[in-house]
């Protein structure tokens, strides 16, 4: 009987539309009976749903509700990759840090709301004569009570005499930004040594020239000896900060947005400093990801008798590992810029 229900189907389909009245009618007489000695019928009439449905023509029963809308599939949190160094250079792009020598003294730069502020001081040698250096503390600035929480460095320092640059940021120090909040705490930024001064870096930079040194040459026991012998020579003669009054700045990139609020999630992990996961993430919460594994090697202890290790992972593969979710409602809309603070003025007698 199915067999004949499945002929009269395709005559169905097959035959001029002239006789489709004719046709259907034997094939749904065809179907009933084949349902009937089946027991399908009884089956669809033993199961509490609507109607049986066959070829398109509900054969008896009420029609079949439609099917409930199936519950929303939760939305995936947003992610980032953690590249701090990256987001330093988004916000440096266009800034040049001022070079020995040049005349340098800009106005105080915010970034939006967020500045920069500094405070610098020294202590008298331990002659009682010139200082060895000249310290600075810093922190990041908002209107009045506003907490926000962005990336950037207190370290970088720039200092004038008589309106020319004599000491200047080094580009690493601009490029390894931390989590700050504005208003809160103070933290201890850069120091200013006579070894570090535009002075002692050209007179360095002349003596490599005369003797012709190049790091990246060969050279024997000997030379490289007779070559620190003399560096430290040159170091310890400008170890005394030459009487001045010197205008002192802080600069800093500035970074909210996405990447400071991984950085916040990211302290949640216990985390002193997120600056450097990146470089030392074997030694981070993240230095466990079995994706890590064969980059990774003992390397000692940290000096609390806990294992170190050394990665030396592929930016790809640390790219994986430090993707992160972040909550959209925790971002700050902040375009990332350059903070200069408002110079102080440090005078050593």
């Amino acid at each position: 009987a199915l067999h004949g229900l499945f002929e009269a189907e395709a005559r169905v389909h097959a035959t001029p539309s002239r006789a489709m009245n004719e046709l259907t009618g034997e094939a749904r007489s065809a179907r009933r009976r084949a349902q009937v000695r089946s027991g399908l019928v009884g089956v669809a009439g033993a199961v509490a749903v609507g109607a049986l449905v066959i070829g398109g023509i509900r054969l008896f029963g009420e029609p079949t509700p439609p099917a409930a809308n199936p519950t929303p599939t939760a939305t995936a949190a947003p992610t980032a990759v953690w590249n701090p160094q990256a987001a330093a250079q988004t916000a440096l792009a266009g800034f040049t840090p001022p070079q020995c020598g040049d005349d340098w003294a800009p106005s105080q730069t915010d970034v939006g709301p967020v500045g920069i502020a500094i405070t610098a001081t020294f202590a008298p040698g331990e002659d009682g004569g010139a200082p060895d250096m000249i310290y600075t503390d810093g922190r990041f600035v908002a209107d009045e009570g506003t907490t926000i929480d962005v990336l950037g460095t207190t370290s970088a320092i720039v200092a004038t005499l008589d309106g020319k640059v004599v000491w200047t940021a080094d580009p690493g120090d601009l490029a390894w930004i931390d989590l700050y909040s504005t208003n809160i705490g103070t933290a201890s930024a850069g120091t200013l040594q006579g070894q570090f001064s535009c002075d002692t870096k050209a007179t360095i930079a002349a003596y490599n020239a005369e003797h012709g040194w190049t790091e990246d040459a060969e050279h024997t026991q000997a030379e490289k000896d007779a070559h620190s012998d003399a560096i430290h020579k040159i170091v310890d003669a400008a170890a005394k900060i030459p009487a001045g009054d010197y205008t002192i700045y802080a600069i800093s990139p500035v970074v909210a947005g996405v990447d400071a609020a991984i950085a916040n999630d990211m302290k949640g992990e216990g985390l002193a400093s997120v600056a450097d996961v990146r470089e030392d993430i074997g030694n981070s919460p993240w230095g466990n990801d079995p994706r890590l594994s064969i980059y990774c090697k003992p390397n000692g202890d940290d000096g609390q008798g806990n294992a170190s290790w050394w990665c030396n992972a592929p930016d790809d593969v640390l790219d994986q590992v430090l993707t992160f979710e972040y909550d959209p409602a925790t971002v700050v809309d902040l375009t990332p810029g350059v903070a200069i603070s408002a110079p102080v003025t440090v005078t050593v007698p």
